[in-house]
């Protein structure tokens, strides 16, 4: 029995440093890409996020200002990393910040319109995650992970003067749409049993579920995206600490 934990561990190790493997030489293909170079850190896109980071987390901030941050395509993210719709990324594993100067659109129902220094503010704030509770809890725990990069962000962007209905529409739709659909099951509603598709018949369905219910979509995200200010947007110390101590247990 012992010894059947014991080889489970170290599949699960040894399946973790070769991800950890694979992830570093994808970052570095992705820093060696044509369209990547690193942000001046003595331009404003930089300055603007690393002032909100010393403000609000002083205790991470020297840790962030240390790291690489570069620019790059979204198409470039996309080739390098195999994925799909990042409009950048921090790397728990090299901790590498990248951003990109075209951000996609979120699917062809909800666009995101984030302009390049929220989406750093939003990395950096994932940086501040992972000095302040470590690399695997960060990376293990990605809703409460992206609830508190979200949620920080809110205050970024309410010090630019922008309205809570501007910031639900501009940044949080897109997030928020799982929310949203996690009340709503579209699929049953479709007659898609999700057990039984594959990625493709998802794909499929999704689209089907786009041109059907598009209007309902749109209002239930930004209703989900309304309710999230109200809950995560706050800058309160005890809920940055309560969040941290949620992940740790």
């Amino acid at each position: 029995m012992r010894s059947d934990v014991f080889r489970q561990i170290s599949k699960r190790r040894e399946a973790n440093k070769k991800y950890l493997s694979d992830h570093a030489k994808q970052i570095q293909k992705l820093i060696d890409h044509r369209f990547t170079e690193l942000i001046d850190k003595e331009s404003e896109l930089y300055k603007r996020p690393m002032e909100y980071i010393c403000k609000s987390f002083p205790e991470e901030a020297e840790s962030v200002s240390k790291l690489n941050i570069y620019s790059t395509r979204g198409s470039a993210i996309e080739y390098c990393l195999e994925t799909s719709g990042a409009g950048g990324l921090f790397s728990f594993a090299t901790n590498d910040i990248f951003v990109s100067f075209d951000s996609p659109e979120y699917s062809e129902l909800i666009n995101i319109l984030a302009e390049t220094d929220e989406v750093l503010c939003h990395e950096m704030l994932h940086a501040v995650s992972r000095f302040r509770c470590g690399a695997d809890i960060s990376r293990k725990n990605t809703t409460n992970e992206e609830d508190f990069a979200y949620g920080q962000m809110v205050p970024y962007m309410r010090e630019k003067g922008m309205t809570d209905k501007e910031i639900a529409r501009k940044a949080l739709m897109g997030y928020c749409m799982t929310r949203h659909m996690a009340e709503r099951d579209y699929f049953a509603e479709m007659g898609f049993d999700l057990k039984k598709m594959t990625r493709d018949n998802v794909a499929s369905a999704w689209s089907q579920i786009r041109r059907k219910f598009a209007n309902e979509l749109k209002e239930g995200s930004f209703k989900a995206a309304m309710q999230f200010i109200a809950h995560f947007g706050e800058k309160k110390a005890e809920r940055f600490e309560s969040r941290f101590l949620a992940l740790e247990f």
